[in-house]
This record gives structure tokens, sequence and C-alpha cells, in this order.
């Protein structure tokens, strides 16, 4: 499993080790679903550059929590940038759980205050969310939402945070996809 992590803000401090730990968590539970070789990027944004690419990428000109980039749909092998750091990456087959999941801690901050968790919290279901992403769970149509928001709870419950009792899973946050 490689896994890369970028910081390309300031403003909001980042787990990286927790995230980390999330993601083998999540990884290791989606493996049956997802697929046998995984190469995960996330990166951190702030909210100009995510607005920029929810505008660019999907035509929403406001900042988004999360955003998921999956990279198994390209020709194999062949070199491609980055969306985010314009760095090299190299894309795999369809049998890959590979992508890029960019987020937005200062919205994790303002989510936090909102669903009353903490910003760690919210981080690490920005992480979950993007992964079951490119796992091949969607969120357009209300009962994939449902059965999204299921799976988030089902894998918060594995990491180390707890889920508070209060934040409801079923209601459609900002992300935009």
């Amino acid at each position: 499993m490689n896994i890369s992590i970028q910081n390309l803000q300031k403003k909001v401090p980042v787990p990286s080790k927790k995230i980390i730990q999330t993601i083998h968590i999540v990884v290791g539970a989606i493996r049956r679903i997802a697929r046998t070789y995984t190469d995960i990027s996330i990166v951190f944004v702030g909210p100009q550059r995510m607005r920029r690419m929810n505008r660019e990428y999907l035509g929403h000109d406001d900042p988004t929590d999360v955003l998921a980039f999956d990279y198994k749909d390209m020709s194999f092998p062949r070199k491609r940038e980055s969306r985010t750091s314009g760095s090299p990456i190299n894309t795999f087959g369809d049998d890959k759980l590979f992508g890029e999941i960019v987020i937005c801690p200062s919205m994790a901050q303002i989510n936090a205050k909102k669903y009353q968790t903490t910003t760690e919290h919210e981080l690490l279901l920005y992480v979950i969310h993007g992964l079951l992403h490119l796992a091949g769970y969607d969120d357009h149509k209300s009962q994939d939402m449902a059965r999204m928001r299921r799976k988030e709870a089902e894998l918060l419950k594995n990491i180390v945070v707890p889920v508070p009792p209060w934040r409801d899973y079923r209601e459609p946050r900002t992300c935009k996809h």
C-alpha cells in the first residue's frame, strides 16, 4: 500500500499519523469490495484552492470539504500529474484502488462546529468518504447516499475517534462530487 500525504495549507493542523492509520483500517475493511493494490494521495488545501478545484472539476463555485479523483480508469500504465500539486504520479489499471483525495481542513473546522464534533473527526470522515468513492461508492441518489453514510459510520467506529450520537450521517454535508 502506497500512501502520500501533502499539506498545502498552514491554517489547520493535520493529524497525519491518524490519517495514515485511518487509511489502513478503511482499506482493510473495504479491500474485499475494492482492489488488491492501493495507491492513495491525500492532499490538504486551503479554501481558495478548494473552491477553484470545485469550480474547475464539478462546476460548483464554492469551497467543499472533500473531492475524490479516481485514477483507475486511465490507460495502463502512464504518467499523470497530480490535480493539486503538479507532481508526477503513476496510474494503474482497473483492478487497483488508486486516486487522489483533496480535503479542505478549513471546511472541517466549520463543519465540526456545525455538527458539534472535532476538526479531527471531520478530517477522518472526509478521508473515509473519499476512500469509499475510490472503492466505487456513490452519493448522488438518496439510496446510495444512505448506503454510503451507513458505511462511513460503521468505519468510524473502527477508528479511535468516537462517533458522536448526534452526528446525523444521513444528512448531506457540503460535499459535492
